[in-house]
C-alpha cells in the first residue's frame, strides 16, 4: 500500500530503539568479515570484488566471500569459482540457502541484492535466523516493507542496512561537512539528477511493474537521499508536502522517466516553519543524463561530479565566482577490468562501515540509519502516489 498524500507538513518521528553499543569505539584489532550473497548479479559480483581492495582507512578488515545462492546453478557456480567460495556453499536457489544452517553459521553478514519485490521475504528470513543483513537499496517497496524489517532487525538484535553506497564515499561525507559548517552559507536550492537509457530487452527488470521496476526504486532513490543529505545537513528538516510536486512518464506501470519539486523548510521551536528552500530531482531509465548535484547556496555553491551516486569529485565555487576542484582517489583496483560498473572500488567503503557496525554491535549504520531509511521510502510512496505507480499487493506471509 501507498502512503496517503497529505495538505500539511512531512515530520519524521524517530522509532524508540536502544542503541547502547553505538558508542563505543572500535578497537585497533584485526577483524574478519565473512560474507554471504544472496543473488549472484552483477551488483553481487561488483561488491565481492571491491571485498578484496584494501581501504587505508579501514587496513586492519579483512573480508572473505564465504557463501552464495543463485536462481541459477551457473551463475551461483561462476560466482563461486570467481570469489573463491567453497563448493559445498554454493547453492542453486535461494530457497536452499536460506534453509542451510551450515551455510548461515558461516556468514557473519549477508548481502541482498535479488529483485526488489524479494527483498522483504529473503530479509526476514534472514533475520529470523539470526543473520545481519546489508540488503541493496531500495530496502522495500514501500514503507510498510521497510519498517516491517527494522523491527523484526530490531526485536532480534541483528545489523540491517540499507546499501547506500553513495554516503560512504570520502566526496560525498566532504560535501556535508562543508554544508554543515556554512560554507557555502544558507543553502537556497539544489538540482539532482539520475538517469540512464535502457529497454525492456536489455534490462527488463527495470520495465516490469510485477517486479518493483521503474526509475524511482532503481536511481530516483539516489537522487533523493543526496538531496535530503544536503538540506539536512543545512538545518532543513521539513518537507512541505503542499507545496511539493511530482510527475512521470508511465509505461506498463512503471515510471521511465520522472521529476520531482520539493519544498524544504526549518522548524523553529514553537512548530512553526521558515527558510523555505526549493530541491529539483530528476530520474529515468529511457536516456541518459548529466547526473549530477548541484547546492547552491547565499555564499557560493558546491556541485558532485558525474558520477554523482558514487562520486570522486567536487567543485566548490564561492561568491566572486572562483572555484575550486578536489578529487579523493579511490582505493587502488585490484583488477582494472572487473567490474561492471563505475566506481564500484567504492563499494569497499560501505562493507568496512558494515564490518565496523558488527564490531562495535550497532544495529544501523551511522552514515545511513533507520531514520534516512524510513525517510527516503516514504518520499518515494508519496511521490508514486502522485504519479499514479502502484505496484502488485503482496500476500503477507
Amino acid at each position: 500500500p501507498h502512503s496517503r498524500r497529505r495538505a500539511h507538513s512531512e515530520r519524521v518521528r524517530p522509532v524508540a530503539r536502544e542503541m547502547t553499543s553505538s558508542d563505543v569505539p572500535a578497537d585497533d584489532a584485526p577483524f574478519t568479515c565473512r560474507w554471504g550473497f544472496l543473488s549472484c548479479g552483477k551488483i553481487a559480483h561488483d561488491f565481492a570484488t571491491a571485498l578484496g581492495t584494501v581501504d587505508s582507512t579501514h587496513a586492519k578488515i579483512r573480508h572473505v566471500v564465504q557463501a552464495c545462492a543463485s536462481a541459477s546453478a551457473s551463475r551461483a557456480s561462476a560466482f563461486g569459482e570467481a570469489h573463491g567460495v567453497p563448493a559445498r556453499y554454493r547453492h542453486d536457489s535461494h530457497e536452499s540457502f536460506l534453509s542451510c544452517p551450515d551455510t548461515l553459521q558461516q556468514c557473519d553478514i549477508v548481502h541482498v541484492s535479488s529483485l526488489n519485490h524479494q527483498h522483504r521475504d529473503q530479509v526476514l528470513a534472514l533475520i529470523a535466523a539470526g543473520k545481519n543483513v546489508l540488503c541493496e537499496k531500495p530496502m522495500g517497496m514501500n514503507l510498510l516493507e521497510v519498517e516491517e524489517m527494522q523491527r523484526a532487525a530490531d526485536a532480534a538484535g541483528v545489523f540491517l542496512g540499507e546499501g547506500m553506497w553513495t554516503r560512504f564515499f570520502p566526496a560525498v561525507k566532504h560535501v556535508k561537512e562543508l554544508i554543515r559548517s556554512n560554507a557555502i552559507g544558507e543553502v537556497v536550492s539544489a538540482h539532482c539528477d539520475f538517469s540512464f537509457a535502457s529497454t525492456p530487452l536489455d534490462s527488463p527488470r527495470l520495465w516490469r511493474v510485477d517486479l518493483g521496476g521503474g526509475g524511482l526504486l532503481d536511481v530516483g532513490c539516489y537522487v533523493l537521499a543526496m538531496v535530503d543529505m544536503c538540506f539536512r545537513a543545512g538545518g532543513y528538516t521539513v518537507v512541505q508536502s503542499a507545496k511539493s510536486s511530482a510527475s512521470a512518464i508511465v509505461k506498463e506501470g512503471v515510471d521511465v522517466a520522472g521529476g520531482a519539486l520539493l519544498a524544504y523548510a526549518k522548524e523553529k521551536g514553537d512548530g512553526t516553519e521558515i527558510c523555505e528552500a526549493l530541491a529539483t530531482c530528476a530520474w529515468g531509465i529511457a536516456a541518459r543524463g548529466e547526473e549530477t548535484c548541484f547546492v547552491a547556496g547565499t555564499k557560493g555553491s558546491i556541485k558532485i561530479v558525474s558520477p554523482m551516486h558514487c562520486p570522486d569529485t567536487v567543485v566548490v565555487t564561492d561568491a566572486s565566482g572562483a572555484s575550486v576542484t578536489k578529487t579523493f582517489a579511490l582505493p587502488p583496483a585490484v583488477k582494472t577490468d572487473a567490474y561492471h560498473y563505475r566506481n564500484s572500488r567504492g563499494l569497499i567503503y560501505e562493507a568496512d562501515a558494515a564490518a565496523e557496525c558488527l564490531r562495535r554491535g550497532d544495529r544501523e549504520f551511522r552514515e545511513f540509519d533507520w531514520d534516512d531509511s524510513r525517510r527516503l521510502v516514504r518520499r518515494m510512496d508519496d511521490i508514486r502516489d502522485r504519479v499514479g505507480v502502484k505496484y502488485p499487493e503482496k500476500k503477507r506471509t
